[in-house]
């Protein structure tokens, strides 16, 4: 496995992020827990509301406290998602790296591993998508979708 600071360029980035819509990815976040549990629907939304619109953490300080969060319960494609909105809300690439290091030093070597290896996963896909055409966040939704889960929205 490669350095993780050294996957994705400035270059790749910029083009993701030039493609970036917060509110569609949350409407596409929130649109999943409908389409799989329609009762949801309303939890989504209420999540989008209190959490995601403007409040006393900036978007990119709530990414980063979720990728902290999300490496000690959940590494997979919930961390994947947040791995990637932080990044488009200007966290670096090394920033997620001391976040994930941080969760691990308190939740353990498998903690650590396994948020390596979502990281490394995410950016490969990023990488991947970054010179497409179509790179916005439902694209690249899936994308993570299809690569930790082996589903297709």
């Amino acid at each position: 496995m490669q350095d993780l600071t050294q996957m994705i360029t400035s270059a790749e980035l910029t083009r993701l992020r030039e493609a970036f819509d917060p509110e569609v990815l949350l409407r596409a976040n929130s649109g999943a827990f409908a389409t799989v549990y329609p009762r949801l629907a309303s939890w989504g939304e209420n999540v989008g509301e209190l959490f995601f619109a403007p409040g006393p953490l900036a978007p990119r300080e709530r990414e980063l406290c979720l990728v902290t969060l999300l490496t000690q319960r959940s590494p997979g494609l919930s961390l994947g998602n947040h791995v990637y909105w932080a990044l488009m809300e200007g966290v670096t690439v090394e920033q997620i790296c001391q976040a994930v290091g941080l969760a691990g030093c308190y939740g353990g070597l498998p903690t650590y591993t396994q948020g390596v290896f979502t990281v490394h996963r995410t950016l490969t896909v990023l990488k991947k998508l970054a010179p497409a055409s179509e790179r916005g966040p439902e694209t690249v939704l899936r994308a993570l979708v299809e690569a930790f889960a082996g589903l297709s929205l």
